[in-house]
Parts: C-alpha cells; sequence; structure tokens
C-alpha cells in the first residue's frame, strides 16, 4: 500500500484498519480480474451459489449470498439472458422461481473459479500456503462471531 511505511506505528498494529485495508486491496484484485472475463462479483457470487448448492429458489440465493433481493434478481436476469442459468417454476409454488446453471453456465463458472484462484493467488503471492491457511481460518473465526 503507497504511503503505509510512512504510517505511524499505532496505526500499522490496528487489526480492524489493516483488515480494512488488506480487503479493499484483495476486493480490487478480484474485481480487476472477474471485470478482465466480462464479469462482476456479484455474478461470481450467484454463480458459486448455483455451482456448490444447485439449484434453489432466488430468495435462497439471497440468503447464501448476503446480496440484496433486488441485486439478485438483476444478476439472475443478466446470467438467464446470456445463457447461464434458466429459471423454472417450482413444481410446490409456481410464483417462485428456481434458479440453476445451465451447461454454458456450467463452462463459464469453471473459467471464472479459475480467474478467482489465480486472483488469489496475486493477492496473497508474499504468503507461504501455511500463512494462507491460517489466515482463512482467523478471518472465518472472526466472521462466525457474529
Amino acid at each position: 500500500m503507497p504511503g503505509f511505511e510512512q504510517t505511524t506505528p499505532y496505526l500499522k498494529a490496528l487489526p480492524t484498519r489493516l483488515l480494512a485495508i488488506a480487503g479493499v486491496r484483495g476486493s480490487s484484485i478480484s474485481r480487476a480480474a472477474l471485470a478482465e472475463h466480462g464479469s462482476g462479483q456479484f455474478e461470481f457470487s450467484v454463480m458459486v451459489t448455483l455451482a456448490e448448492y444447485g439449484a434453489v429458489s432466488q430468495a435462497e440465493l439471497c440468503r447464501r449470498t448476503g446480496l440484496d433481493r433486488k441485486d439478485v434478481a438483476t444478476v439472475v436476469l443478466t446470467l438467464e439472458q446470456a445463457g447461464h442459468v434458466a429459471r423454472t417454476a417450482d413444481a410446490g409454488d409456481a410464483r417462485r422461481k428456481i434458479v440453476s446453471l445451465t451447461a454454458e453456465g456450467q463452462s463459464r463458472f469453471a473459467r471464472l473459479r479459475q480467474v478467482a484462484d489465480d486472483s488469489q493467488d496475486r493477492a496473497l503471492a508474499m504468503l507461504s500456503e501455511s500463512e494462507r491457511a491460517t489466515l482463512v481460518a482467523l478471518l472465518q473465526k472472526i466472521l462466525a462471531a457474529d
């Protein structure tokens, strides 16, 4: 981070400040990598969720991604228009739509997942595999405390 070395020792030692700065840096790297492939973080989050959990309702996509209902609806529509997802009526409730990845969507997701993995490698290149695992475990512990 430019200017980080001139930051006061106290500011350099504030964990929440360091998390925020590292988060912005990492997010920027991920966003740029996905954008190079015509995707965004919301689209990727929806596709990951569908790849890992299978077909789910839009409401379930909201819960599992943590995205706003309106954002999920926009992303699903965009993905549907591109042929990456299909929406079908729920057999138990015709008002409810079930979203699933199409074969084309699965292929696109596989490519985007590699892009995401590569961006993680760039963002964390200065850490060993052991340090990365520790970082992930600590961040998961912090987030699970909510």
